[in-house]
């Protein structure tokens, strides 16, 4: 039927017509997911424990960080989509029935501040499944000239004539991408990763609730969004560098910046 074409754009539409009930609707769909409840609270310690974490609280967070981020993020979309709000402060969402009913303002300030975290923790998840996936230069050398003989001598155990050219790729090539992104991630993005991670947990131990936790940092989040209106990222660097306690310490979170520009 002609319905069953045009159902997703019916309901992409009503979604536009009515934005407001859209973000309530989602936001209080995120809030109560049994799922995302789990994710929000075990997070901060997760974070901050990464690099020590047992396999098993290693997989939860490979399996579950990315989807939690992508929901987070269109929410964030969304919001910055709706016109009435997308200027507006923090106070002012938050306000009972200004924009929104009740408190569907701080709900969604406060879901939206679990991103920066989430970002660290999968650019963390990222850089390991690298260190995970790599070898040694002279093992990838060994293991190209293996592939090459079993490409190029009929003899050769592996021998086919018609192969997919995914095995032409280079693993030393390959290799030394690996080693040059990990060593840079050793000497300098881990410090400037986990100077983040550490001021965002802060921020959250600071307060008796985590959720009061992700309140402070969606709305310090949301004011640098709204003034750099760019990615995720530069609302995030903005963020993070004014949550670091200490001259020194945003010196040093400043000079990690530089470093990886």
């Amino acid at each position: 039927m002609i319905l069953d074409t045009y159902r997703d754009d019916i309901t992409a539409a009503n979604a536009l017509a009515n934005q407001r009930k859209f973000l309530s609707n989602f936001s209080y769909k995120i809030d109560n997911d049994e799922n995302v409840k789990k994710m929000l609270e075990v997070l901060p310690s997760y974070a901050i424990g990464f690099d020590s974490l047992t396999h098993l609280e290693l997989f939860y967070l490979k399996t579950h960080v990315s989807s939690h981020l992508k929901i987070f993020t269109a929410l964030l979309n969304a919001t910055m989509s709706y016109t009435p709000i997308a200027n507006a402060s923090p106070e002012e969402i938050t306000k009972p029935r200004k924009f929104f009913a009740d408190n569907i303002g701080e709900r969604i300030i406060r879901l939206i501040g679990t991103i920066p975290l989430l970002i660290l923790v999968q650019t963390k998840i990222d850089y390991d499944e690298l260190q995970r996936n790599s070898t040694s230069v002279e093992d990838a050398k060994d293991y190209q000239n293996d592939k090459r003989r079993g490409l190029l001598d009929p003899e050769h155990a592996i021998y086919k004539t018609f192969v997919k050219d995914d095995v032409f790729i280079d693993e030393v090539l390959k290799q030394e991408k690996r080693t040059l992104e990990l060593t840079h991630y050793s000497n300098s993005e881990k410090v400037s990763i986990d100077l983040q991670i550490q001021a965002l947990h802060e921020t959250i131990s600071n307060h008796p609730s985590h959720k009061k936790g992700y309140l402070e940092i969606g709305t310090q989040y949301w004011i640098e969004r709204v003034k750099t209106a760019k990615t995720v990222n530069d609302g995030m660097a903005a963020l993070l560098k004014g949550m670091l306690v200490g001259a020194e310490a945003r010196k040093k979170f400043d000079d990690k910046v530089k470093d990886n520009q």
